[in-house]
């Protein structure tokens, strides 16, 4: 994690290299400690840029390596030449009197299994299919013609050599619109039309309250659904997706770029599906833009197609007592109006409890019992969106919430995080480049 405390500023080319940097350590780093030599070894670090002390040096490398962590040692002369071996480009990308400083951190496995739970990932089966969606022609034709790339992978990519262009086969899309507007339900629909299983993942499940555990159990996540060919999707997109913060001055800013940076690189490697899905697209960093096939905007439905969401949304086997005409069922969508299918889902299960509280078994529906129900949804809705806009001048921006969720989970570690920098801070020895 980049922590950035020159002065001036470095600039968003000089960051974005650091970030490219911090990326291609950690994945040497695993691939390294994976090598049975170094398989009992966990290696963290950090890195800085911050104003010299010493203007004759690029980069300084701090580490606690000593012969009480086995290879220890060893792993960090094979580190620190790999370090050695981008200097030229420090010395291109770094302000004027600054200097890069490297601070890794051995310990045995066994140390590590103690600090950070283990990220328990299931797949589920779909729980829609698409005739349960209402969407227009020409957005249902936008989601066959991504998903086609998988389905027609073998053709694409191998008899007509589109390897030779994109090495890898990878559909990702973004879901954008309303709340309620059935993003979840279509991201659920395509796995069960592609008969996979689907892993569902909000922000919370990845986030940690461990420092840097958060891109591990998104590494994980990617991991597990490559293992069970499983098509990923994640809500709260703008959560991961987000512009990468470029003054980082706290630890919460340094985990929200840790994570951004490792999706960046999940995404360029995952071959499979992944899915996201937001209500807001205007925080997106540009780098997640051109990595995603399609952006899907989920709109609101118009009158036609809450016609339709009514009628999927009534079961047939309530005791009516008679079948709604079409006339009635224009009129409950006028009554109700520009309004989710989440929302019009919800003014419907709201009339059936009414019904069942009084007369249970005996209930039967009329036309009127729906109709007074979508008209108090749709005053219900009107009075919510009025307080909203109230307190909307002092809404946070999604990066504030997230940064919250963050700092409230590294509070939570503080003490076992000042355990380990204690602990760290008596081994650590310098080796200056």
């Amino acid at each position: 994690m980049i922590k950035v405390t020159c002065s001036p500023k470095i600039t968003n080319d000089q960051f974005n290299f650091f970030s490219g940097f911090e990326v291609e350590l950690r994945n040497l780093i695993k691939k390294i400690v994976n090598e049975e030599e170094y398989c009992h070894l966990v290696l963290t670090f950090e890195l800085f840029v911050e104003d010299s002390k010493s203007y004759n040096k690029v980069y300084i490398l701090e580490n606690n390596a000593n012969p009480d962590i086995k290879n220890s040692l060893k792993l960090c002369s094979e580190v620190d030449s790999y370090i050695h071996s981008k200097e030229i480009k420090f010395k291109s990308y770094l302000p004027t009197s600054t200097i890069l400083r490297i601070a890794l951190n051995f310990k045995q496995r066994q140390q590590e299994a103690q600090s950070a739970p283990v990220s328990n990932f299931i797949a589920v089966e779909g729980r829609y299919v698409f005739n349960q969606i209402v969407l227009p022609k020409e957005k249902l034709d936008e989601i066959y013609s991504a998903i086609n790339l998988i389905e027609l992978q073998d053709l694409i990519y191998n008899k007509w050599n589109f390897k030779s262009v994109d090495a890898v086969p990878r559909c990702i899309l973004n879901f954008y619109g309303e709340p309620g507007t059935g993003k979840t339900m279509c991201a659920h629909a395509i796995a069960r039309k592609l008969g996979k299983k689907i892993l569902a993942l909000n922000y919370s499940e990845i986030e940690s309250k461990y420092v840097g555990d958060s891109a591990k159990n998104l590494m994980n996540a990617f991991n597990y659904a490559k293992e069970n060919d499983c098509v990923l999707f994640f809500d709260e997109a703008d959560s991961f997706l987000g512009k990468r913060i470029q003054n980082v001055s706290q630890g919460a800013d340094q985990a929200l770029n840790s994570l951004r940076s490792q999706m960046l690189i999940l995404l360029e490697e995952f071959q499979g599906i992944v899915l996201f899905a937001t209500n807001l697209i205007t925080n997106f960093d540009v780098a997640f833009e051109s990595r995603i096939l399609k952006q899907i905007k989920f709109d609101l439905p118009d009158e036609s197609a809450r016609c339709q969401i009514i009628s999927k949304k009534i079961p047939a086997e309530l005791p009516f007592d008679h079948n709604l005409t079409d006339d009635e069922l224009l009129n409950l969508s006028r009554a109700i109006g520009l309004i989710s299918p989440r929302e019009i889902k919800n003014a419907v299960l709201e009339c059936i409890i009414k019904k069942a509280t009084h007369d249970r078994e005996n209930s039967v529906f009329t036309y009127d019992d729906f109709l007074q129900a979508f008209r108090n949804k749709r005053e219900a809705v009107d009075n919510l969106e009025k307080e909203k806009n109230k307190v909307n001048a002092n809404r946070k921006m999604p990066d504030d919430i997230v940064k919250e969720k963050i700092k409230s989970a590294l509070n939570a570690s503080k003490d076992i995080s000042k355990d380990v920098s204690n602990e760290n801070n008596e081994g650590v020895a310098q080796n200056p480049s």
